[in-house]
């Protein structure tokens, strides 16, 4: 019966209960999604469309002519359209009866937002890293560990665009599998006279602040013939979207048997590659 459920069914809690500490989860500082575009709203269903304007950024400095001339730039604007294409949920039923060490009904109804929230990030973030397949600036051929001449590359990519990553680089982040464990170990990447951060001693600065670029380590990286895509991407490379207030909805006596709650979120979003330029793809081998 449980799969009976709808959004129209009488809720019996308040959205606005559980509502901010499933964003709070969402927006956990060490994930990736809060490095990217949020263009969240009040969408109302899948197929509503956000419109992102990306201005263009390359411009020069020219000399004044001997006349008084000036040289006249177009201030280029390109709109980027985003799709609310992903509706999901997440349906769990409780056992209000079951009675053992660290299990409580109670309990399990505070923490289903919090839990919801991050596995709803987790995979707003493997879509978000699946957008790999839309960039074509790569470094390193996945052969082996991300190593400095891999980072350096990659800045030296974004560099050509006229990204100012090492003036900003807090608008820079690197995304790597935990299968990174080689890099973590090589003296290069331990190094803060490499790092360029003042300070400090090799063993507090390690591969997680290379180059001043935060770094988050994650499952979610995806994978290509035995090859990690990683990323190295400036916040605005991509952008989601998604409905500004998740709809929670619980049931009793619904499940499986009399005394149970089912507990169901529905999420609705969407990810978009908004400049595929602003993004690097860091290839290392695969771990098994």
């Amino acid at each position: 019966m449980a799969n009976e459920l709808t959004k129209t069914t009488e809720s019996a809690l308040v959205p606005e209960v559980w509502g901010p500490r499933f964003i709070e989860s969402l927006y956990d500082p060490a994930s990736v999604a809060p490095r990217v575009l949020n263009i969240t709203g009040d969408y109302k269903g899948v197929g509503d469309i956000a419109h992102i304007a990306v201005e263009s950024t390359a411009w020069t400095v020219n000399d004044l002519g001997a006349d008084g001339s000036l040289t006249v730039q177009s201030n280029t604007m390109t709109d980027v359209s985003l799709t609310i294409n992903k509706e999901k949920e997440i349906t769990v039923e409780v056992i209000k009866t079951l009675r053992r060490p660290g299990y409580s009904f109670e309990d399990r109804l505070r923490k289903f937002p919090t839990t919801a929230g991050n596995a709803v990030r987790e995979q707003m973030e493997n879509d978000i890293l699946a957008l790999y397949s839309g960039i074509s600036q790569t470094s390193g051929d996945g052969s082996g560990d991300i190593g400095e001449d891999n980072l350096l590359d990659g800045i030296r990519q974004l560099g050509a665009v006229k990204l100012p990553i090492l003036r900003n680089p807090g608008e820079f982040s690197i995304v790597c599998s935990f299968a990174q464990h080689s890099a973590l170990k090589k003296s290069g990447l331990l190094d803060y006279r490499r790092t360029g951060e003042a300070g400090g001693g090799a063993a507090n600065i390690a591969f997680p602040a290379a180059y001043g670029i935060p770094v988050i380590f994650t499952n979610q990286v995806s994978s290509a013939s035995s090859i990690d895509q990683n990323l190295m991407f400036h916040r605005s490379a991509f952008a989601w979207a998604a409905h500004r207030m998740p709809y929670f909805e619980s049931q009793s006596g619904v499940g499986s048997g009399n005394l149970t709650d089912v507990l169901v979120v529905w999420a609705l979003y969407g990810v978009k590659t908004v400049v595929a330029n602003r993004a690097v793809i860091l290839k290392s081998k695969t771990v098994s």
